[in-house]
């Protein structure tokens, strides 16, 4: 319950923090939307007819967020963002201690 009440208010300054670029933030895309572009910039490569060029260059970042951060940096990034002390802490403490329970016939595990 915590973590959706930090992350509706978070909701609020994403646009200040998050570069446009970064697909996997943007509400209605996913990251999956970077392989049909290369998909597509690939088709369009192998079926040109005219011209003599045939060059192209994309970053395309194909891994999920959570994939790759380390929460030291995420940590340290908020500080320089500006973020208050108590809120770093709050979402630290979501990301980093996370905890899972399956329930089987009412009881759990």
């Amino acid at each position: 319950m915590v973590s959706k009440v930090l992350a509706g208010r978070l909701r609020a300054v994403l646009d200040d923090v998050i570069s446009p670029s970064q697909s996997a933030f943007v509400p209605g895309c996913l990251i999956s939307d970077n392989i049909i572009v290369a998909y597509e910039i690939t088709h369009f490569l192998l079926n040109k007819i005219e011209g003599d060029l045939d060059y192209a260059a994309l970053k395309l970042d194909m891994s999920k967020a959570y994939d790759r951060v380390e929460w030291n940096f995420l940590e340290q990034m908020m500080k320089r963002l500006g973020f208050d002390d108590q809120w770093i802490r709050l979402i630290m403490e979501c990301v980093s201690t996370v905890s899972y329970q399956i329930k089987v016939n009412g009881d759990l595990y």
